[in-house]
Parts: structure tokens; sequence; C-alpha cells
């Protein structure tokens, strides 16, 4: 079937009436301008996708006619540019699919954690759990709040009814005791060193002479 003879069965299928615009003048506007409406749209979004932004075109001229204003310009020029919008976001359209289907397979390629590391994971918030728990009621709270609530520095400061300025010292103050008590745990414990081997010289373990 040829260009023309697709568009006249399109045409056919729409309201008798269209505002400013004859199903006789889409046909003839398509027939002469479709090629080159084409040949742009295959320049920017590729020849596969070049039809549908053709018939996107035409579809506005049909819905839209009054936007052509034949003193700024030719019929040509205006279905043209229409087109290289067209294909642009066609363009944009497939490079933002091709993104999310890269996070999918991202995420998809992603290995599980294991066991042990769910168990490490465990093991750091119980300790963090019971470092809080040793804090000043004051610094702990604003910590969690802002940390564990997820609230900035004001949203915590109204919440605990004091000056911002106070609650980001409280939170600095806080963080420092944290990780010192969480250092202090990682630390071998002290005293409990095995006893040498070998006696020393000098013992009265040592053989007479």
């Amino acid at each position: 079937m040829s260009d023309t003879l697709q568009v006249k069965a399109g045409v056919r299928a729409l309201p008798d009436v269209t505002p400013g615009l004859s199903q006789g003048e889409l046909i003839d506007a398509y027939g002469t301008h479709s090629r080159a409406v084409r040949s742009v749209a295959a320049r920017t979004c590729g020849p596969a996708q070049a039809d549908d932004v053709v018939q996107e075109v035409f579809f506005r001229l049909w819905q839209e006619p009054g936007r052509f204003d034949p003193a700024k310009g030719s019929l040509r020029g205006y279905l043209l540019g229409i087109g290289r919008n067209c294909a642009v976001d066609v363009v944009r359209s497939n490079q933002a699919r091709l993104r999310r289907e890269q996070r999918v397979v991202a995420v998809q390629a992603t290995p599980a954690p294991s066991v042990v590391d769910l168990v490490e994971g465990l093991d750091v918030a119980e300790r963090v759990c019971a470092a809080l728990a040793l804090l000043p009621d004051a610094e702990r709270l604003a910590i969690t709040m802002a940390f564990f609530g997820g609230l900035s520095y004001r949203a915590t400061a109204v919440r605990l009814n004091v000056p911002e300025g106070t609650t980001k010292s409280r939170i600095r103050v806080g963080l420092r005791r944290l990780a010192q008590l969480l250092d202090d745990d990682d630390a071998p414990p002290t005293g409990t060193a095995d006893p040498p081997l070998v006696p020393t010289t000098g013992t009265a373990l040592d053989p007479p002479t």
C-alpha cells in the first residue's frame, strides 16, 4: 500500500469535521511532506522508529492545525520542526529506558549477603545500641533523632526544644563518646598475658652451678 493510500485509510477513521483542516488537506500535506519528515526523524532516532515519528507529526497537525502560522514560515518547515522534536523525545525515552534496564540488571547481579555478613551486621548493630545506652540522655536522644530518625539538625532541635547550636554540640560530643566506647570494646583485654614458658635467669629454678 502506498503512503498516500495509507494516510487516506487513516483519515477516513477521523471525524468528518476537523477544526481548520480538511481531510483532503491533510492527505495532501502527508503526500507532500511525509518523506522529508521521515528522513529527518531517521537521522535522529533511527529508521526503525522514524515511521512512529511521522505518524505523531501528522496526528498533531490534524489535532491542532491552528498551531501552524503561515506568517512564521512554510508548512514544510513547521512539520520538520515537529519531527525533529519528536525524534529527540524518542531518543531521550530510549536512553531513559536503557538506564532503567541497566539499573535492574545491576541490582539482579548484586550477590545477596551471606549468613556471615548478616551475623556481623547484627553484631555491629547490637554493639552500637549497647554503646548508645551508655551515653548521657541528652546526647543519646539527639543522635537517635538525627541519625536513626532521619531528622535534620533544625527538626531535632525543635523536637528537643533547644537551640540548634546546642543540638549540634550534643551530637558532636555524643559521637565522640560513641566512637570511644566502640574503640574500647574492640581493644583486647589487659592483664591476661600468658606466663613465660622459660624461667628467667637468676630464679630458684636455675640449675646449680
